[in-house]
């Protein structure tokens, strides 16, 4: 390309390169969400998968992919696309939250009230509140960054979704986490609890990267052919990973 669309700070060299290109708004600068989120053929599969394994399946969903590999992304789609009778619960584990404040979340998300309860009553009054629920809602919890989690934040996790009730599993379970997670989930700590289901997330193929750019650049206002080359496509893919 002819302007550079990298790290180049000088405002003057930014805009000439969108007046050249007749682009409404930097390509590059925008979270990867509306008009700018492009979802190769591969995403698309899983994210198609993990919907109809949600709706179908009572297995532990474990989505793994290194820093980058669009976890989050997959994460906040799978939440906008979520079926009208599911009852939706995200947690974050990069808050470093532990196993003590995940009722504080779980009982906001699924509207269990917590006062009066002692401590070893909580998890029997949110058994009592995902059996309610399980009537009209089917309950599904989602942990983006899960790797952070402690093992006792991990454990008590994946021991609420092994909670059964009268139509089957109370919750469900998606964990988008880096592979290192996968490595943890095979501890002894964890043998008693069912492996989970692994979709693994990988890097974009070499024409996705171009077809991903192309897609940026379109949504940003460019009309045209693919204004990278394929020598600057394949740069751009192999420094990226």
């Amino acid at each position: 390309m002819r302007f550079g669309m990298g790290r180049n700070r000088d405002p003057k060299a930014s805009a000439s390169y969108l007046s050249h290109y007749r682009l409404a708004t930097p390509p590059f600068a925008s979270i990867a969400e509306g008009r700018f989120l492009y979802l190769d053929p591969e995403r698309q599969q899983s994210l198609d998968m993990l919907q109809h394994l949600t709706q179908y399946s009572e297995e532990v969903l474990l989505v793994c992919g290194k820093p980058g590999a669009g976890k989050s992304t997959l994460c906040r789609q799978f939440l906008q696309r979520a079926e009208e009778h599911w009852r939706c619960c995200q947690i974050e584990g990069g808050q470093s939250i532990e196993a003590d404040q995940l009722f504080g979340h779980l009982a906001r998300c699924f509207e269990l009230n917590l006062q009066g309860l002692a401590p070893d009553q909580l998890l029997a009054g949110l058994q009592t509140q995902l059996t309610a629920l399980q009537e009209q809602r089917l309950a599904v919890l989602l942990v983006d960054d899960a790797h952070y989690l402690s093992d006792d934040a991990l454990e008590l996790i994946l021991h609420l979704a092994q909670l059964e009730g009268e139509h089957g599993k109370l919750i469900r379970l998606l964990l988008f986490a880096e592979p290192e997670l996968a490595s943890r989930l095979a501890l002894p700590r964890f043998a008693a609890l069912p492996a989970a289901h692994r979709v693994e997330l990988k890097g974009l193929a070499e024409a996705d990267t171009g077809h991903y750019l192309l897609h940026r650049m379109q949504a940003a206002g460019y009309h045209g052919s693919q204004p990278f080359s394929h020598k600057e496509i394949r740069q751009i893919h192999r420094a990226s990973e």
